[in-house]
């Protein structure tokens, strides 16, 4: 009769022990899923909270479809497509992003190749006129020579003739038309050497900006990044944490129960 009853004991022991060890593992999937839907959820609501949110209307019907661990399973599973979705959005919007970079860094390419053939164009310019500066002022050398070989011939002669007189007034005219024309030029090339200065010091200082612009980008990705492989890495540690506690839960249930088992065993036996 106390076999019996001892019997009875130990059965009762054991579902009760199998009924904390059921509870103790939709516990844990539960947590597991939850802290998995805490550290991945964005701004937006997630699939699993549509899901809590459309179950309210059907009166908690969702809770009595079965066991506790199926319903961890199928958020899980949710949760995780979701994240795969969501991963190729942002995938997409990359790609995107590149592609609109790529047409910027070619439109840029072009304007560049512009401003340097207009640059090569005025450096050519530049360098015909400084010749025909220096041919200018080769003659204008010879014309001041000749008038005074002009002049002094005069004063050593009796008198000027009237052609003399015209040719060193035709002569001093040219020379003042040349001196003008070489002033003209000039400042025409000191001109243009200013702008290509200019244009030069701004194509460097465009060049400076966009290759800041493009680190900084550079910068906030790599930032991005690893901020995104930490949480991941954080999610992956919990996570590992969390089935490493429900692994040694298990365990020590299950060495409860083989030892129910080989009681029940010896029982039998006896």
């Amino acid at each position: 009769m106390s076999s019996v009853i001892l019997s009875c004991h130990l059965a009762a022991d054991l579902d009760s022990l199998v009924l904390a060890l059921e509870d103790d593992i939709a516990a844990a999937l539960r947590g597991l899923t939850t802290r998995r839907s805490r550290s991945l959820q964005p701004t937006g609501e997630s699939p699993k909270h549509k899901q809590q949110g459309g179950g309210g209307g059907g009166g908690g019907g969702g809770d009595k479809v079965g066991p506790a661990g199926a319903g961890g399973n199928v958020d899980t599973q949710m949760q995780l497509k979701y994240e795969n979705d969501r991963l190729k959005l942002a995938l997409a919007q990359s790609s995107a992003n590149a592609k609109k970079w790529e047409i910027e860094l070619n439109s840029l390419k072009t304007t560049n190749a512009r401003l340097t053939s207009a640059l090569q164009e005025s450096t050519a310019n530049v360098e015909e006129w400084k010749k025909q500066l220096q041919t200018y002022k080769e003659e204008n050398s010879r014309m001041k020579t000749r008038i005074h070989e002009l002049d002094a011939g005069g004063r050593i002669g009796l008198g000027e003739s009237e052609e003399l007189v015209k040719e060193v007034a035709s002569l001093r005219a040219r020379l003042e038309s040349t001196e003008d024309e070489l002033r003209s030029r000039e400042s025409t090339i000191e001109e243009i050497e200013n702008q290509l200065q200019r244009a030069r010091a701004e194509d460097l200082r465009e060049k400076m900006q966009r290759l800041s612009e493009e680190n900084e980008q550079l910068r906030m990705e790599t930032v991005r990044a690893q901020t995104q492989l930490e949480v991941a890495m954080s999610t992956q540690d919990t996570q590992r944490g969390v089935v490493e506690s429900v692994n040694l839960q298990l365990g020590d249930r299950i060495k409860d129960l083989l030892a129910l088992h080989h009681e029940l065993n010896h029982l039998l036996n006896t």
